[in-house]
C-alpha cells in the first residue's frame, strides 16, 4: 500500500490515478478517525468543558450537550429556570475545529418548554411549561436536545447518520412541578404599644423559610417564624409609618412575597 505522504508526487493518470485516489480516500478516512479519536481522548477545550453528568448514547457523544446543574430545583408553571452545562451554542476541540450547535428542544420534567434562550455555550434560560392536568407535585429530569449545524473543517463532516445529532442529555437531578405558592399578609393589629401582623403561606412544598426581604420592621418588633406562617410582633418603642416585605422560600426554591405597610401613630380626632 502506498503511504499517505507520497500521494502528492504521484502522476494522476490511469491506474496510478485510481490508486492515488484510493490512497487519498483512505488517508482522509484515517485522518478523520484519528481526529475523532483525539477528540474523545483529549476532551473538549474552551468554555464547554467535558463534564457530562449523563452523556447522550450516540456514536459521537462528545458532540452532544451536557446538563450539569439547574436552579431552582422546583417551581410552578412559568417559573424561570437556569440550566447550566456545556455545548449549547458553539465549542471548539483541541483548538483545531469549531462546532456550531443549535438547541432544538428543552424539556422540564417531561414538559416541553415553549420559551427558552441560549445565553451562552454553558447556559440556557428557560420558562417552565404547563403540565396541564397532571397531578401536582411531580418530578423529572431536565432534557436538552441539540444538533450540530456547521463544522469549521472537513475532517468531520457529519457524513454518517446520527453523527451530528440530534443528541439529548439529561440532568442527574429532578425538577419538581408544584402548585403556585402564595403568601397572604394580614392587616397589622396595633393596640397601644402592642403590634402584631401575620403572613400565611399556601401552595409549594414545605419546609418553608421566612425572611424580611426589604424595608424595616416597626421599632421594637421582630420576625417570628412557624411551619406555615410568620408573625411580626412586639412592643413598639416608637410610633410612625412602616413598610416591609416578607418573603417565603419553599424546599425547592419557589418563592412568594407580601408587602406590609401602615402606621403605628394614633389617629387624629376628626371632631
Amino acid at each position: 500500500m502506498l503511504p499517505c505522504i507520497q500521494w502528492p508526487q504521484l502522476p494522476m493518470r490511469s491506474v496510478a490515478e485510481l490508486q492515488v485516489r484510493g490512497v487519498v480516500g483512505k488517508c482522509v478516512a484515517l485522518a478523520r478517525k484519528a481526529l475523532v479519536a483525539g477528540f474523545v481522548l483529549a476532551g473538549l477545550s474552551g468554555t464547554a468543558a467535558a463534564n457530562c453528568t449523563s452523556p447522550p448514547p450516540s456514536s459521537a457523544p462528545f458532540l452532544g450537550p451536557c446538563v450539569d446543574s439547574f436552579s431552582p430545583l422546583g417551581g410552578a408553571t412559568n417559573a424561570g429556570v437556569t440550566i447550566n452545562g456545556s455545548r449549547f451554542k458553539q465549542f471548539s476541540v483541541l483548538g483545531l475545529q469549531t462546532f456550531d450547535v443549535t438547541v432544538t428542544s428543552v424539556k422540564i420534567a417531561g414538559v416541553e418548554v415553549n420559551t427558552f434562550s441560549v445565553v451562552s455555550d454553558s447556559q440556557i434560560s428557560a420558562i417552565a411549561g404547563d403540565p396541564g392536568a397532571t397531578p401536582l407535585p411531580f418530578s423529572g429530569p431536565i432534557e436538552v436536545t441539540t444538533t450540530v449545524t456547521s463544522v469549521s473543517t472537513t475532517f468531520f463532516d457529519c457524513g454518517n447518520p446520527g453523527e451530528c445529532g440530534p443528541f439529548t442529555a439529561q440532568s442527574a437531578g429532578n425538577f419538581t412541578y408544584e402548585t403556585v405558592m402564595v403568601l397572604t399578609a394580614s392587616t397589622a393589629v396595633v393596640s397601644g404599644t402592642s403590634y402584631s401582623q401575620d403572613s400565611v403561606v399556601s401552595g409549594g412544598t414545605g419546609p418553608y423559610t421566612f425572611t424580611k426581604a426589604n424595608g424595616s420592621l416597626p421599632p421594637g418588633t421582630s420576625l417570628n417564624t412557624f411551619p406555615t406562617n410568620a408573625t411580626v410582633s412586639g412592643t413598639l418603642t416608637s410610633q410612625g409609618s412602616y413598610s416591609y416585605t416578607i418573603k417565603v422560600t419553599d424546599v425547592y426554591g419557589q418563592t412568594a412575597s407580601a408587602l406590609v405597610f401602615g402606621s403605628t401613630a394614633p389617629r387624629r380626632s376628626t371632631v
